[in-house]
């Protein structure tokens, strides 16, 4: 879990947190990462909305064994 207060002087910012989880697969290890998990709105320094929560999922496995 990494969380990041993202305030900025003057105001602004918020906090966000992405999350990791890891499990076996066999000899692989498979994940799913969440950005943004606390769905923040806020501009980002060019004046932007930062993006929303998001997924990610992924298989890591060994090669050349």
């Amino acid at each position: 879990m990494v969380a990041a207060d993202r305030t900025r002087l003057g105001g602004g910012g918020g906090l966000t947190v992405d999350l990791r989880v890891e499990f076996p697969l066999g000899d692989s290890q498979g994940y799913v990462d969440v950005f943004n998990a606390t769905g923040e709105t806020y501009p980002d320094v060019s004046g932007l909305p930062i993006p929303g929560r998001g997924f990610m999922a992924g298989i890591r496995t060994p090669f050349g064994r």
